[in-house]
C-alpha cells in the first residue's frame, strides 16, 4: 500500500461562458495552494505521480490541457466521482458535499473542494476495507489498468498474478453463491472479461441490498452497455432450467401471483399449451418487440403491466404506455391502485392541474413510478421527452394499437410521430439497442396488423412478434334488434330493454347531443344515469367516471370516447342506441360488458338500415379534403414568407384558412389543422418539431441566485406566490442548470417543474427582463404588414376607428352585463354609413373587429365568446366599465402608434436583414421608446407585450419569434424545395385510402346487422371471419367480392339515382365542366337536388365545399328543403345562396335594402375583392352549381370566374339554365354567358333535358311555335316531349285596353275558380299597374290571392319594423344567447311572450307569418335548433311582400317577369295592347322569350287576353277564339300597401328648428299607436298632393313620385284615396345617420 504521498488532489472553477479558469486549488503532501497563475500548478504536477479529482477525467483534465497546456495521462488520474459511485452504489455522490457554503449562491473554493476530494478518497478506502477479499480481488482484476481507477490500487495494494491464479476457482464459487438470487450468471465469465468496468458497477450494486435503479445517470451515459448487461442479467430469463435467479425472480407465473394474485395465466382456447397471456409476458421479458391481439376483457392491460412492474423492480426501468383516451389512462391507474393495491403507475394528461402534473412528473423522475401513461399528443411535448431522458425506458407500449394504423377504425394521426420520437430518444441516450415496442389491441383485423408491423419495420427496423388470439368471449350474448326510424319509438324500445337489467349498464350513441338528451330522459324516468362524451370538461368526465365505478351512477350514456379499455367488471348490459360505425368499435364497446368471466352479460344493438347513413354522415363531416389541406399549405407558405421556420397556433392557421367563420368549435378546427400538417409532413412538404418555447440559462446576467435575490428584493421574495417570489424561483431554476450539459429551459418545463400556470410564468419572466436579469438580445421579431394600400399605420388607424364603433355599439352596457353583438351587421352599418360596399376594406374590417375582441379577452377587458361562427355573433360580458375602456383609448393608441413608429425606424436601420422583418429585444424597445429608466417598470413591459399582441391581432404586424408567449405554437420547418409545389391528389392518397377503409367498414357493419336479424349464427361467423380472414377473402365470402368504399348505403344510392335516363347521365358524369340546357317543366330543380345529393354521398364532396347559386331566396329555400328530404342532415352544411348573399358574405357585411337596389354593383365589388388576391378567409369551393345560368349579369359572371380562379385547384362548375327563358336583360342579365360557357370552360360536357313534366301535350306543342321564332338558341335542335298526354284548354280573348284586360282576367278567373276551386290559378300582366286592378276585382268578388314579388319587393325593410325590432331586442337580451341554441318550441314561446307584452300594439299578422315562415325554413333540414345569427340572416333576406295579408290562397297575381320558376294549373295572360313584334329585332326576341316564359307556366289551361295581330300567329293558331269579354265592370274599391318610397320622409327628421316639436310629438305617437288605426286622407288644394292625418296631427304626405305615378293612374279610373289604415311602423335611417320612426299604410281607393 503506497499511502497518499505523491497524490495531487486538485479542483478548479471554470466559466464556460467566458472560457476562462477563475481559480484553482490543490493539495500535494503538506502543500496547500489556491491560485490563478499556473506556475505553482506546473511545479506540483512535475512532482506528483497521480492526480485526484472529482469528475476529473471528463472535466478538469481536458481544461488543464487546453487552458494550462498540462497534459496529465488519464491512466495516472483517479476520479473520485467514478470511484465513489462504484464503492457507494446505494448512495452515489453526484456532487461534493460543500458544507462550507452557507447558500447555493456563494462561490466555490477550489482548495476546500480539493480537501473534500481527499476526504472522499479516504472514505472510499475505508469502504474498500469492508468488502470481502473475493470482491476486492475481483475488482482489482477488472479495474487495475482502467483510467480513473488504476491509481486507487496503488493505495489499497496490488495483487500478484500467482495469488489471482490460485484463488480463481474460489472467487468464481463465491460469485455463484453471492449473486445466485441477484443476477443471472449463465455464461457470465466471457461477458465479464469483455466489459470489466460495467460488471464492476454491477457487482458492487448488487453486493448490497436495495433497489436496482441507483445506477447514476452519468454512469449510464458514459457506459451505455451497462444498460444492456443490467437488462440481460436482471430481466431476461435464460434458458437454463436450474438458474436460481431466473427460476425465481423471472418466473412469469410466480410474478403473476406476486403482483395480481392469480395462480395461473388465462387461456383463451384449449389448443393453447402455454397460455397466450404468458407467452406475451415472457416475450416482453426477453426484450422482444411484439403485437398482441386479445379479445375484449382478455386481460391485455395486465399483460403489459406485469412485465412493466417486473422491469421496475428488477432494473428500475420505466415503461411508457401511449394511450389514446384520457378516461382509459385514469381507469387503468385507478384499477391498479384500488383493486390490486399497486401504486407504481401514473398518468400525465390534460385532466391534471399544474400541481398534480408537477407531482406526477416528480414521482416518475424519482423512480417512484415504473409505469407512465401518456397521450399520443404528449409525444410532441419537450417536457415528456426530457423526463424520459432521465429514466431508463424499458419499453414503449402502444395501447389500443388499432388507432395507430391508417387502416384502423380509430386512426389517430399523432401516433405516427412515435417513430421519430423514439429515434430522437435513442440517439440522445446513446442506446446500443432500440427501445422495445409492445402493441396491444382487442380489435385488429389482418390488414391492421400488417399496417402496424410494416410501420415499425420501415421506420425503426423493428420486427414485431405477433400473438393473435382467435378466441371470442363466451360470457357475452350478442343480439341485434330491428328498430324504428322514429326517435320516439326507438327510445321507448331502449327504455323497455334497460328495465330488464338491474346491474350497471352502458349505452352507446353516435352523437354528443344524443348522449345528453338520452341521459336526461333516462334520469327523468328514474334511472341513475349520466352522459359521457368528448365535449365535456375533463373534471366533469373524471367525476362521472368515478361515480360509475363507485355505483353512484348505474347507467352511462356515452359516445365511443368511453369505449376503449374502460374496466368495470360487473356491467350487465351494453346497448347500442345506433349500431357502431365499425365492427371494431362494436366489439370494443360491447366488450365493456361482462369483464368478470363468471358474469353472463348481454350486448344489444338497435338497428335500422338508415342508421348506416348516420354513420356515413358523421364520416363525411369529419373528413379533411385535399382542397382543405392545400389551403393550409398555401397559408403556411404565405405566413412563412422568405423564412422556412414558422411558429403558428393551430387556431391561427384555421383562422387564416377561413374556417373559424364557419365553425365555433375550436377543437374541430385545431384537429383539422393538425391532420393537415401531418399529411403535409408525410408527403415531404414540411417537418413538424416538438412544441417548444425555450430560453437559455446562459443568457442570465448574474453569477448567482443571491445576486438575483438582491436585485429582486429579499423581502418581496418571501411573500408566497408574489410575482417577485415566482421570478426568483424561475431564475434559481435557470441558474441551477447553468453548468449542466443541457442548460436550456423550455417554458413548458418551467411551468411543470415549478408548478406555475401560464400567467404566473409570463409575469415572472417580465420582472426578470425588467431588472436586466435576463439578457434577450433580439429575441423578438415581427413582420411589418404592407399589402395594397394598407400599411402598418393605416391598419392601426383603421383599428382605432373600429374600436370606437365597437364601444359605441356597446353603449348602455355595464360591468357584468351579458349581451350579444353581431359583428357582420355592425360592419354592414359602417359600410352603409360611409356609402361604400364591397371594397377589400370590408373584409379587412371584419378581421380587425375579430382581432379587437380577442385582444379585449386577452387583456381581461371582457369575456368574449363566439356564439355563431358563420354569422360572427359574439357574446360579450364587460369585466371593466366600458367608459373606463373608452377613457383609456387615447392613451393606448399613443403606445400602439409609438411601437409602430419605432419598429418602422428599426426596420430601416436593419439594412442587412431582408424583407419587412424587424428583430428586437423587448427591453431594447422600451429603452428606445421611453428611455433606459423605463425598462425597470414592470407595467411598461406588460403594456408593450399587450401592444405587440394587439398589433398582431389586428394585422398591423405579424409576430414571429416571441409569439409563443401568448399562444401554444406548432413549430414547423418548411421544406424549401417544396415551396414551389402544390398539394396534388397523389399527395392525398394516404388519407383518401384511410377514408375509403372507414366507408367499407360501415358497409360491413351494416351487413353484419342485417345478417343478425336473419341468422345470428351466420352473423357471428361473419364477425369472427372479419378479424381473421384476409380482406380479399372476406369480401369474396360476404360482400360479393366487391370493396364497397362509397360513403353511402345502397338504399340511398339507389334513391339518389332514381331519375330519368337524361338526368342519370348528368348525375353520373364526373366531368369538370357541365352545361345543362333545361327547358320549362323538365325537372331542373329535381336534377339539381339529385346532383348535389350525388356529390355529397356518391362522389363524397365535402358539404361546405359545395356552393349552389340561385337567383331568389324562394329558390334557395326550395332547393334546401328538397335536398334535405333526399340527402338527409348532410345537406344542411351545403352552401345554398343567391349571388348577392354570397357577395355580402365575401365582403364581410350583411345585405341591406339599399345595396339590393344595386345588387350587381355589390357583386362586382365582391368579384374585385377575390381578384385582388387578398386573403379574405373565404373558403374555396370544390364544386360550384349555378341555377338559371341564362340570367347571369356581367357582374355575376365575373364573380363566378373569380371564385373559379380563387384556389390553387380549379373547382368543378355545373351550370343549369335555358337560354330560351332569358328575360331579365333590363337588369343587366344576358344569355351570352350561357351561349359561350363551353368556349370559356374547356372540355365542357353538354346535356339537354327534353322531357316536360309540367304541361299537357297540347300546351307543349303550342309553345313550341314560340321556340321556332327565336334565333341563336343553344338548344337549336332540341325538342321538348310532353310526359302528360292530353289536350289543353287554350282560349284567346280580344281586348286592347289594358285596364279592361286586367278586369276581364279577374272575371274569367273568378268563373273558373267557382267551378274548380281545388286547382291553382294565376293572372300575369305586362306591367305593375294592372296587377292592382286585377287585385281590386278579386277583392270585390271576395277571392283571396297573393301578390307575386314585383314592384313592392322591398317597400318595407322587415327587420326594421316595430314589432320585429322589439322581438329582436328580446332575443339579444335572452340569457340563452351565447350558451345553447333555442329549440323550436322555446323560440315560439319567446314569440308568444313578446306578443302578450305588446298585445295592444298589433294584431301581429305580419309577425306570426314571419315566425312561421322562419321556423319552416330552419326546420327544413331537420334541425331543432335556432340561433340569433340565423334569425338575423333570415331577416336580411326576406321581404315585406312575402308576408302581407294577401299572401294566401291558391290564386296569384303578378307580372310576367315575376312568374319565372313558378307554375299553376291555369294561367291567364292579361296582355292588352302589348305588341310582341317590334321594329327592333333584339326587343322582339326578348319579347318572344318573355311570352314563352309566361305561357309555359301553365299545366292545363292557358287563356290570353290581348290583340291578335300583335301576337305570333303561329302560336295563336292553337287557341280557340272567344271574342271579347263581355259585361266587365270596374271595381268600386282598391287597396294599396305603401312602402318607404311612397311616403315623403323629410317630415320625420329633426331640423333644429321649431318643427322639431312636431316631429317629437309624431314620434311618440308612432311608438305607441296600435297597428290597424284608421286615419283620414285629405287632398291639399295648393299642391294637389294627399296627406294622412289624425285630427290636426299630420302623419304622412304622399311622395311626389307616388302621387304622379300610381295615384294619378288610378285617378283616370276614378279611383281616389279615401282612407288609410296604419299597417306598419318602421325604423328608418337617413343618409345623414338620423334614425326615426316612419309609418306605412294600407290605402283604400274608392270610385267617386
Amino acid at each position: 500500500m503506497l499511502g497518499l504521498n505523491g497524490f495531487l488532489f486538485f479542483d478548479l472553477e471554470y466559466n464556460p461562458k467566458t472560457a476562462k479558469v477563475r481559480e484553482y486549488g490543490f493539495i500535494l503532501g503538506d502543500c496547500r495552494v489556491r491560485a490563478v497563475n499556473s506556475a505553482k500548478l506546473e511545479s506540483a504536477v512535475e512532482k506528483a505521480k497521480f492526480i485526484v479529482g472529482h469528475n476529473i477525467l471528463r472535466h478538469d483534465i481536458p481544461i488543464l490541457k487546453d487552458y494550462f497546456s498540462i497534459d496529465f495521462p488519464n491512466i495516472k488520474a483517479l476520479d473520485t466521482l467514478m470511484l465513489s459511485s462504484l464503492l457507494f452504489p446505494r448512495k452515489p455522490y453526484h456532487k461534493l458535499r460543500k458544507e462550507y457554503l452557507h447558500s447555493e449562491d456563494e462561490k466555490s473554493d477550489p482548495l476546500k473542494d480539493a480537501e473534500l476530494c481527499k476526504t472522499l478518497l479516504e472514505d472510499c478506502i475505508n469502504k474498500w476495507k469492508s468488502f470481502p477479499w473475493q470482491l476486492q480481488l475481483l475488482l482489482y482484476c477488472l479495474l487495475f489498468d482502467k483510467p480513473g481507477f488504476a491509481p486507487f490500487f496503488e493505495i489499497v495494494g496490488k495483487s500478484n498474478s500467482t495469488e489471482i491464479k490460485e484463488k480463481r476457482k474460489e472467487i468464481f464459487n463465491w460469485i455463484a453463491e453471492e449473486y445466485r438470487t441477484k443476477l443471472c450468471l449463465s455464461n457470465y465469465r466471457e461477458d465479464i472479461q469483455k466489459y470489466p468496468v460495467e460488471w464492476s458497477f454491477l457487482l458492487t450494486l448488487f453486493h448490497e441490498e436495495g433497489p436496482s435503479d441507483f445506477v447514476p445517470h452519468w454512469v449510464r451515459y458514459q457506459y451505455p452497455h451497462l444498460e444492456t448487461i443490467l437488462h440481460s442479467r436482471r430481466l431476461v430469463p435464460c434458458e437454463n432450467p436450474i438458474c436460481p435467479y431466473c427460476t425465481d425472480q423471472l418466473n412469469s407465473t410466480k410474478q403473476l401471483q406476486k403482483w395480481f394474485g392469480f395462480p395461473d395465466f388465462r387461456s383463451f382456447s384449449e389448443e393453447e399449451t402455454i397460455p397466450l397471456q404468458q407467452q406475451v409476458v415472457e416475450s416482453a421479458m426477453r426484450g422482444e418487440s411484439l403485437l398482441a391481439v386479445f379479445p375484449t376483457g382478455g386481460g391485455k392491460s395486465m399483460t403489459f403491466q406485469l412485465p412493466a412492474l417486473i422491469a421496475g423492480t428488477q432494473v428500475g426501468a420505466l415503461t411508457v404506455v401511449v394511450s389514446p383516451i384520457v378516461a382509459l389512462m385514469k381507469d387503468q391507474v385507478d384499477v391498479l391502485e384500488k383493486r390490486r393495491q399497486i401504486g407504481e403507475a401514473a398518468y400525465i394528461n390534460s385532466m391534471l392541474s399544474p400541481a398534480e402534473r408537477k407531482d406526477a412528473i416528480e414521482k416518475v423522475r424519482s423512480g417512484e413510478k415504473c409505469i407512465l401513461y401518456i397521450s399520443p399528443e404528449s409525444l410532441r411535448s419537450n417536457t415528456i421527452f426530457k423526463l424520459l431522458m432521465e429514466r431508463r425506458v424499458e419499453r414503449i407500449v402502444v395501447d389500443e394499437a388499432h388507432c395507430f394504423s391508417s387502416w384502423g377504425h380509430d386512426f389517430r394521426v399523432d401516433y405516427l410521430y412515435l417513430a421519430e420520437f423514439l429515434r430522437d430518444l435513442q440517439t440522445e441516450k446513446k442506446l446500443e439497442t432500440p427501445i422495445p415496442i409492445s402493441c396491444f389491441t382487442a380489435t385488429a383485423k389482418k390488414s391492421v396488423v400488417e399496417d402496424i408491423c410494416s410501420y415499425f419495420k420501415e421506420r425503426l427496423n423493428i420486427e414485431l412478434v405477433q400473438f393473435i388470439s382467435p378466441a371470442k368471449r363466451s360470457n357475452l350474448t350478442y343480439k341485434v334488434v330491428e328498430s324504428s326510424e322514429s326517435q320516439n319509438e326507438r327510445r321507448k324500445q331502449l327504455i323497455n330493454l334497460l328495465r330488464e337489467y338491474a346491474g350497471p349498464k352502458i349505452i352507446y350513441a353516435s352523437k354528443v347531443k344524443t348522449t345528453e338528451s338520452l341521459a336526461e330522459e333516462l334520469y327523468n324516468r328514474g334511472f341513475a344515469s349520466a352522459c359521457y362524451n368528448g365535449k365535456m370538461e375533463s373534471e366533469k368526465k373524471m367525476v362521472i367516471q368515478d361515480q360509475f365505478q363507485n355505483e353512484e351512477v348505474d347507467t352511462i350514456v356515452a359516445t365511443t370516447a368511453f369505449g376503449m379499455g374502460v374496466d368495470k367488471d360487473n356491467v350487465e348490459l351494453v346497448a347500442h342506441y345506433e349500431i357502431s360505425s365499425t365492427l371494431e368499435n362494436y366489439v370494443q364497446e360491447a366488450g365493456r360488458a361482462g369483464r368478470n368471466p363468471n358474469l353472463q352479460a348481454s350486448c344489444v344493438a338497435l338497428f335500422h338500415p338508415n342508421d348506416l347513413n348516420t354513420s356515413f354522415q358523421i364520416l363525411q363531416q369529419s373528413k379533411l379534403s385535399a382542397q382543405e389541406i392545400a389551403t393550409v399549405w398555401r397559408v403556411l407558405k404565405k405566413m412563412a414568407g422568405n423564412h422556412n421556420r414558422l411558429i403558428m397556433s393551430a387556431l391561427e392557421i384555421a383562422d387564416q384558412c377561413g374556417w373559424t367563420e364557419k365553425e365555433t368549435d375550436v377543437g374541430v378546427n385545431t384537429t383539422k389543422v393538425k391532420l393537415a400538417v401531418l399529411v403535409l409532413e408525410e408527403q415531404g412538404f414540411l417537418k413538424r418539431k416538438r412544441n417548444r418555447t425555450q430560453m437559455f440559462g446562459s443568457s442570465i446576467s448574474v453569477e448567482s441566485a443571491e445576486q438575483a435575490r438582491e436585485a429582486i428584493g429579499s423581502d418581496k421574495i418571501e411573500i408566497p406566490n408574489s410575482t417577485e417570489s415566482i421570478a426568483y424561483r424561475i431564475i434559481h431554476h435557470i441558474i441551477s442548470k447553468r453548468w449542466t450539459r443541457s442548460p436550456e429551459c423550455a417554458l413548458d418545463e418551467l411551468k411543470v417543474n415549478l408548478g406555475l400556470n401560464q400567467q404566473q410564468a409570463n409575469d415572472g419572466l417580465r420582472l426578470l427582463r425588467s431588472l436586466h436579469l435576463l439578457n434577450e438580445d433580439d429575441d423578438w421579431s415581427v413582420r411589418l404588414q404592407r399589402k395594397g394600400n394598407d400599411t402598418p399605420r393605416s391598419l392601426l388607424n383603421a383599428a382605432a376607428s373600429l374600436q370606437k364603433e365597437l364601444l359605441k355599439a356597446c353603449e348602455g352596457k355595464g360591468v357584468n352585463d351579458r349581451f350579444v353583438l353581431d359583428i357582420t351587421r355592425l360592419n354592414s352599418l359602417l359600410n352603409q354609413r360611409t356609402d361604400f360596399v364591397g371594397a377589400s376594406t370590408s373584409r379587412r374590417n371584419l378581421f380587425i373587429f375579430r382581432g379587437i375582441l380577442r385582444y379585449w379577452a386577452h387583456e381581461s377587458v371582457a369575456e368574449i365568446h363566439l356564439v355563431e361562427a358563420g354569422h360572427q355573433i359574439y357574446q360579450i360580458e364587460f369585466l371593466v366599465d366600458p367608459n373606463v375602456v373608452k377613457e383609456n383609448l387615447e392613451k393606448q393608441w399613443k403606445i400602439f402608434d409609438s411601437v409602430i413608429e419605432v419598429l418602422i425606424e428599426m426596420q430601416k436601420e436593419q439594412t442587412s436583414r431582408s424583407g419587412n422583418v424587424v428583430w428586437f429585444s423587448l427591453n431594447g424597445l422600451i429603452s428606445r421608446m421611453y428611455g433606459e429608466k423605463a425598462v425597470a417598470r414592470l407595467e411598461m413591459q406588460q403594456q408593450l407585450e399587450f401592444a405587440l399582441l394587439f398589433l398582431h391581432l389586428v394585422g398591423s404586424i405579424t409576430l414571429e419569434h416571441g409569439l409563443v408567449v401568448f399562444y401554444t405554437g406548432l413549430v414547423m420547418e418548411l421544406n424549401p424545395e417544396a415551396k414551389q409545389r402544390i398539394f396534388t391528389p397523389n399527395d392525398f392518397e394516404m388519407l383518401d385510402a384511410h377514408y375509403k377503409h372507414k366507408s367499407e367498414a360501415i358497409h360491413i357493419v351494416g351487413e353484419y346487422a342485417k345478417t343478425m336479424l336473419i341468422d345470428e349464427r351466420m352473423a357471428q361467423q361473419l364477425l369472427e371471419d372479419y378479424f381473421l380472414m384476409d380482406i380479399e377473402d372476406f369480401r369474396f365470402k360476404y360482400m360479393q367480392g366487391v370493396a364497397l368504399t362509397e360513403s353511402v348505403s345502397n338504399e340511398l344510392k339507389q334513391k339518389i339515382e332514381s331519375v330519368n335516363v337524361e338526368q342519370r347521365k348528368i348525375i353520373k358524369s364526373r366531368r369538370k365542366h357541365i352545361l345543362v340546357g333545361a327547358g320549362p317543366g323538365s325537372g331542373k330543380t329535381h336534377l339539381l337536388v339529385h346532383k348535389v345529393a350525388s356529390l355529397l354521398w356518391i362522389e363524397e364532396a365535402k358539404p361546405d365545399s359545395i356552393l349552389c347559386l340561385t337567383y331568389t331566396r324562394a329558390a334557395c329555400r326550395e332547393l334546401r328543403k328538397r335536398l334535405y328530404n333526399l340527402a338527409g342532415p348532410l345537406a344542411s352544411k351545403v352552401n345554398i345562396s343567391t349571388f348577392h348573399s354570397l357577395a355580402f358574405s365575401i365582403l364581410g357585411v350583411q345585405g341591406n335594402k339599399k345595396a339590393l337596389e344595386n345588387s350587381d354593383e355589390v357583386v362586382v365589388k365582391a368579384a374585385e375583392l377575390l381578384e385582388s388576391g387578398e386573403d379574405m378567409g373565404v373558403g374555396t369551393p370544390s364544386v360550384i352549381l349555378v341555377d338559371e345560368f341564362q340570367d347571369l349579369s356581367a357582374g355575376e359572371y365575373r364573380l363566378l370566374r373569380a371564385l373559379y380562379d380563387l384556389g390553387e385547384k380549379e373547382p368543378r362548375v355545373i351550370v343549369v339554365g335555358d337560354d330560351d327563358q332569358s328575360i331579365f336583360a333590363f337588369r343587366g342579365s344576358s344569355s351570352e354567358y350561357f351561349q359561350k360557357f363551353a368556349d370559356e370552360f374547356p372540355n365542357t360536357e353538354k346535356f339537354y333535358l327534353t322531357t316536360n313534366y309540367r304541361s299537357v301535350a297540347g300546351l307543349v306543342h303550342a309553345n313550341a311555335k314560340l321556340l321556332g321564332m327565336m334565333t341563336e338558341r343553344v338548344k337549336e335542335d332540341s325538342v321538348q316531349h310532353a310526359l302528360k298526354q292530353g289536350m289543353a284548354e287554350l282560349n284567346f280573348y280580344e281586348e286592347k285596353d289594358k285596364t279592361i284586360a286586367a278586369f276581364a282576367a279577374a272575371e274569367i278567373l273568378a268563373d273558373k275558380f267557382s267551378r274548380k276551386s281545388e286547382e291553382s290559378y294565376c293572372i300575369l300582366t305586362r306591367d305593375n299597374a294592372e296587377i292592382f286592378l286585377a287585385a281590386a276585382k278579386l277583392e270585390e268578388k271576395q277571392i283571396s290571392y297573393r301578390l307575386l314579388k314585383g314592384r313592392d319587393k322591398d317597400k318595407c325593410p322587415i327587420e326594421k319594423t316595430r314589432e320585429v325590432l322589439g322581438f329582436s331586442k328580446i332575443l339579444q337580451e335572452n340569457p340563452r344567447v351565447g350558451n345553447i341554441p333555442w329549440s323550436v318550441k322555446e323560440f315560439r314561446e319567446l314569440a308568444e311572450n313578446y306578443k302578450l307584452l305588446h298585445k295592444k300594439e298589433s294584431t301581429f299578422e305580419l309577425f306570426d307569418a314571419l315566425v312561421d315562415d322562419f321556423i319552416e325554413v330552419e326546420t327544413a333540414c331537420g334541425e331543432n335548433e335556432i340561433t340569433l345569427g340565423v334569425f338575423n340572416e333570415y331577416l336580411n333576406e326576406v321581404s315585406y311582400s312575402d308576408f302581407t295579408a294577401k299572401n294566401i290562397g291558391r290564386i296569384s297575381i303578378g307580372t310576367m317577369h315575376s312568374a319565372k320558376g313558378l307554375e299553376w294549373d291555369n294561367v291567364i295572360l292579361a296582355l292588352g295592347s302589348w305588341n310582341v313584334k317590334t321594329v327592333d329585332e333584339k326587343t322582339t326576341q326578348d319579347n318572344y322569350r318573355l311570352l314563352y316564359v309566361a305561357a309555359t307556366r301553365a299545366k292545363k289551361s292557358l287563356t290570353v287576353i290581348g290583340v291578335e295581330n300583335m301576337l305570333p300567329t303561329e302560336w295563336l293558331s292553337h287557341f280557340k277564339r272567344k271574342g271579347r269579354v263581355k259585361n266587365v265592370k270596374m271595381p268600386k274599391v282598391l287597396h294599396i300597401e305603401t312602402g318607404l318610397g311612397d311616403i315623403a320622409l323629410g317630415q320625420y327628421l329633426k331640423k333644429n328648428d321649431d318643427s322639431d316639436v312636431y316631429v317629437e310629438r309624431l314620434q311618440k305617437s308612432l311608438e305607441r299607436e296600435p297597428l290597424g288605426l284608421s286615419l283620414s286622407i285629405d287632398s291639399h288644394v295648393a299642391n294637389g298632393n294627399y296627406c294622412i292625418k289624425q285630427g290636426n296631427l299630420y302623419w304622412a304626405w304622399f311622395a311626389k313620385d307616388f302621387t304622379g305615378g300610381l295615384v294619378k293612374s288610378l285617378a283616370k279610373n276614378v279611383l281616389i284615396p279615401q282612407r288609410a289604415i296604419l299597417s306598419q311602423v318602421v325604423r328608418w335611417t337617413s343618409e345623414e345617420g338620423q334614425e326615426t320612426w316612419v309609418p306605412l299604410f294600407r290605402l283604400e281607393f274608392r270610385r267617386e
